[in-house]
């Protein structure tokens, strides 16, 4: 709910409050050659909008998984944890063709 706000329902990006995209090949284009770590600090140091840094670290974390799932990226078998050398070795790569 709070993510939409700014960056739409769709999560392609709002227009009024402007928010970029976190959903397809705007968003894979920007992170998908970044390792998750780089996400997971600009997330967590930036948002909420108006209170950024407020939530836990594992709220970060999930919000990170919910992206993956909604880009069509593989999630992992096991839980996304908030750890940074962990999130340093993750990339976000758009999936093969057909593999969506």
């Amino acid at each position: 709910r709070a993510c939409s706000y700014c960056h739409g329902r769709d999560m392609r990006g709002g227009d009024d409050p402007p928010g970029p995209a976190l959903k397809g090949d705007i968003f894979l284009s920007k992170w998908g050659s970044r390792p998750l770590l780089d996400l997971y600090v600009r997330i967590a140091e930036t948002m909420p909008r108006d209170r950024p840094g407020v939530l836990e670290p594992e709220a970060y974390a999930d919000i990170l998984a919910h992206l993956l799932r909604a880009n069509g990226l593989p999630t992992g078998g096991a839980e996304l944890r908030p750890d940074p050398a962990t999130l340093r070795d993750i990339q976000l790569n758009r999936p093969a063709v057909g593999s969506r």
